[in-house]
């Protein structure tokens, strides 16, 4: 199977730019595409009795049918 892109998450530090040079150099020997993904910490409120279900949308109908 041939690789055809690399998904590489990126959050802007340091680390990332070691790693966007990397795989600078990755791609051009597999020859593929690079697909860069911005990526965040999100904090939410774990200390709740529900934790992540208090960040929870519920979905109505008509979104789900967009």
């Amino acid at each position: 199977m041939k690789t055809t892109a690399i998904l590489v998450p990126i959050d802007f530090t340091r680390a990332a730019n070691n790693t966007i040079n990397y795989v600078m150099g990755l791609s051009k020997q597999l020859k593929t595409k690079i697909v860069f993904v911005h990526t965040c910490s999100v904090a939410y409120p774990s200390s709740t009795p529900i934790g992540m279900a208090a960040m929870a949308a519920p979905v109505s109908r008509t979104q789900e049918s967009q």
